[in-house]
């Protein structure tokens, strides 16, 4: 993720063009706040489905176990090659 800028919610209303603008074209981010509480953020696209597809991973079980179970196969060693995998061996790039 990118740069953090925290502004009040009054400053936010008068640059939200430009700070859309900004989110778009690079990953930086608004905090908007009142007070010295925030309540709200501007975001990426691009960085939001990101962020929601990793939600979905994380909530997902099974995906979750085949993860953890490949973790820790990876830390046992029990890895498989390029060619237990495809059946021949890794073509020279």
């Amino acid at each position: 993720m990118g740069k953090v800028t925290t502004i009040s919610v009054a400053e936010g209303k008068k640059k939200l063009s430009s700070m859309v603008d900004e989110c778009t074209r690079t990953l930086k981010s608004f905090v908007l706040s009142a007070g010295n509480q925030a309540r709200a953020r501007l975001i990426n696209e691009k960085e939001y489905e990101s962020l929601m597809e990793t939600l979905e991973v994380l909530n997902d079980k099974e995906q979750m176990t085949r993860i953890e179970s490949a973790l820790k196969n990876i830390e046992k060693g029990n890895l498989l090659s390029h060619k237990d995998i495809f059946g021949h061996s890794q073509p020279n790039l």
